[in-house]
């Protein structure tokens, strides 16, 4: 048996390594032609740990990051609004924690278990198509393969889901977002914590995290509408402008972060599916459930994902009977993520400042024990 799997991003990758723990062979076709330690920061929350625990390779991807002790929402003025203690609550229930990296030494580690002669770049999917017995793949620069089975791990723009469930419109949030990786060394007090300050201003948010003793990631974001472009020669004075509120520490990352390595990006998410997989081809990651990234979670979902399939393809009796399988097994979570993530954005969408005191009153009054509650949801795998 022979897998395609179409894209290298996180959700692919893993998917390949699980794969090959799990004696099937494999072939990744990537668009890009480079892979190459670019983009912002990502966080792998203890679900997604535990996922690189089991395929042993944990200790190299804890290497590459910095873990998170704490998480804390604050508003503008830094005035607390929820805190939870991450390595005292979180990882001493699933016995590994989470993890923040710049996302291209994270993708550098899994490609360094992988042979790179089963990675193939600049292969953009133009056509697929399957019969009973196999699958074949049309690229944009007339290459041409075939596998047993296809997975697509593309991204929400899936050039694989398109193929096989025809166009799904994708749901704006009503938010765009800057994101920005610096060298920058955070106070001696805010080392090793995550935090996501609100602003007073519907959809304004700025938040930050270590990935490095000497590198932060950052997120901002505000409510607008989408498509709209910069100008990179100003785009660092906008976002101080609009971000000054937020106090001198911001400011101080935003003015240390080169404008190149400043991303925008409108948020969609994709409202949920009914079905992940077709015949011979299934979706993992974004492809299948685009989220929103107010939880951290869409490239942690994509690492269960990648593991799940994984499994049941080694355990099933088909390739049928296993994305039925791992359907069944990744569904109610990552519909639940997609979900309760949409709503929390709606919740940053507040504008009258009544209703956001109130907000942020209710969320000052939530116990800490809820929340780890709440998250065992998340957190905890069920296979």
């Amino acid at each position: 048996m022979k897998a395609a799997i179409i894209g290298a991003g996180i959700g692919g990758l893993t998917a390949a390594i699980a794969l090959r723990q799990a004696g099937i062979d494999f072939e990744i076709f990537e668009a890009a032609p480079v892979l190459k330690p670019v983009g912002a920061g990502i966080v792998m929350a203890s679900n997604a740990m535990q996922v690189f625990q089991r395929l042993g390779i944990e200790q190299r991807i804890i290497k590459a990051g910095l873990e998170i002790a704490n998480a804390y929402g604050v508003d503008q003025n830094f005035k607390l609004i929820s805190a939870l203690r991450v390595r005292e609550k979180v990882t001493s229930q699933y016995g590994i924690g989470s993890y923040a990296f710049h996302r291209g030494r994270l993708q550098q580690v899994l490609l360094d278990q992988l042979d790179t002669n089963k990675i193939h770049l600049n292969k953009k999917l133009t056509a697929l198509n399957q019969t009973k017995q196999r699958v074949s793949f049309s690229f944009e620069d007339g290459a041409s393969a075939e596998a047993d089975l296809a997975i697509g791990a593309d991204g929400i723009k899936s050039k694989v889901r398109k193929n096989t469930f025809g166009e799904i419109p994708l749901r704006y949030s009503g938010q765009t977002c800057w994101r920005g990786m610096t060298a920058f060394t955070l106070p001696a007090d805010k080392q090793g914590n995550s935090y996501e300050m609100w602003g007073n201003q519907k959809g304004l948010r700025f938040g930050f995290v270590p990935t490095a003793t000497d590198e932060v990631y950052y997120f901002t974001t505000v409510h607008t509408a989408a498509n709209g472009i910069d100008d990179p020669d100003q785009v660092k004075e906008i976002l101080l402008n609009t971000y000054s509120c937020f106090g001198t520490l911001a400011t101080q990352i935003i003015e240390a972060t080169p404008k190149e390595n400043i991303i925008r990006s409108d948020i969609f998410d994709l409202k949920p599916i009914p079905r992940w997989w077709n015949g011979r081809v299934a979706l993992l990651g974004d492809a299948a459930h685009a989220t929103t990234p107010n939880l951290g979670q869409g490239g942690c979902q994509a690492v269960e994902d990648a593991y799940v399939i994984a499994k049941c393809l080694k355990e099933a009796s088909s390739i049928e009977k296993s994305f039925e399988q791992y359907q069944n097994l990744r569904f109610k979570k990552a519909v639940h993520v997609v979900n309760l993530s949409w709503r929390f954005g709606e919740l940053t969408n507040i504008g009258n400042p009544i209703f956001r005191s109130l907000r942020n009153g209710l969320m000052r009054l939530m116990p800490e024990s809820i929340a780890v509650k709440q998250l065992d949801k998340i957190l905890k795998l069920n296979y």
